[in-house]
């Protein structure tokens, strides 16, 4: 059976997109926490790395060409 390179890209950028997702909820959460718990340098790391995912995750998305 032939695989088309498109069906195989789009399924490796599914998994990517879904992956950035899942890790920036996890990121969001662990900001939450911070802030609360007062450990604002911890916070302000944590959203310089999620803002790195969510830049990321922008030019994953800007690479699909339908």
């Amino acid at each position: 059976m032939e695989k088309y390179y498109v069906l195989e890209r789009f399924s490796l950028m599914k998994s990517s997109v879904l992956s950035a997702i899942d890790s920036m909820t996890v990121k969001r959460k662990a900001i939450e926490k911070n802030q609360k718990s007062n450990n604002i340098p911890k916070a302000r790391e944590l959203y310089q790395k999620l803002e790195k995912d969510r830049e990321k995750l922008a030019d994953n998305l800007s690479l699909i060409h339908i």
